[in-house]
């Protein structure tokens, strides 16, 4: 594994072939550069606020095609939880993405969190963490900061879902939006493999507050791991229109920006 292999350009051809480059040798698949990880937690989920609540710097976490106004996404962490044909354009047109991205100056990105389940072909989940590793390191080749998504799989693919994080991170994103019903016990497994694994100290689990049982069984079974619960953007959209309906009685709850220092 070349994990502190870095070459930074300007040259989105040169940035690829620098991607490759990083590879480790057992799958051939591109390693995360550690000094261009990104480790502050934004202080709230970016939903169609007024101006007045993102305009401060690396405060909002903001879906990269939910607004066309840019001043939200400058200076701010762009997120990929969504559908995968919202963001098919990372891979099929990479050049004019990064383009786009260095137009728009987000202060980092999260990985493009192409989708994993478990009951697709294996290589299939395999092409997939690839697409994120490739589109990922290419981004920080090109001076984009980018915070690492650990996806989470079937046993069967726990062993090459950890060759490519950097181990010894403060804080680790991934997301619980497609769990089953039935997989929630799988997920904590999955949590507390690359726990002992990468060594981080926290996650921030996205789509947190919108699954209950998996909260209740967290709860209840995880000493071992700091967790920072993150709501959704539909959910903070509701708790906006509830606020604007009744803002006496209801308020937005925003904790402060918190930074981790290593």
């Amino acid at each position: 594994m070349l994990e502190n292999f870095t070459y930074h350009s300007d040259s989105f051809d040169q940035a690829r072939s620098n991607a490759f480059r990083s590879w480790s040798w057992e799958y051939w698949m591109p390693t995360l550069d550690k000094s261009m990880i990104y480790q502050k937690i934004p202080a709230n989920v970016f939903a169609g606020d007024s101006v007045d609540y993102y305009t401060n710097t690396e405060d909002y976490l903001v879906l990269y095609w939910q607004t066309s106004n840019e001043d939200a996404m400058k200076n701010n962490l762009l997120w990929f939880f969504v559908d995968d044909a919202k963001f098919w354009s990372t891979w099929y047109k990479q050049f004019q993405f990064v383009q786009r991205l260095q137009k728009i100056s987000p202060v980092a990105c999260l990985m493009p969190n192409y989708s994993i389940w478990g009951d697709d072909p294996m290589p299939e989940q395999m092409y997939n963490w690839y697409k994120s590793l490739v589109i990922s390191r290419i981004w920080q080749e090109m001076w984009i900061k980018i915070a690492p998504v650990i996806n989470w799989w079937p046993k069967e693919s726990y062993k090459f879902v950890c060759e490519w994080i950097p181990k010894w991170l403060g804080v680790v994103w991934t997301q619980c939006r497609n769990i089953r019903i039935w997989e929630e016990w799988y997920f904590i497994d999955w949590l507390k493999f690359l726990k002992e694994v990468l060594q981080f100290q926290k996650v921030v689990i996205y789509w947190w507050y919108e699954n209950p049982a998996l909260m209740e069984l967290c709860e209840q079974s995880i000493e071992w791991l700091e967790i920072i619960p993150f709501m959704s953007w539909n959910s903070k959209k509701r708790l906006i229109e509830k606020e604007r309906t009744d803002p006496v009685t209801w308020r937005v709850h925003r904790k402060p920006n918190l930074q981790l220092n290593f």
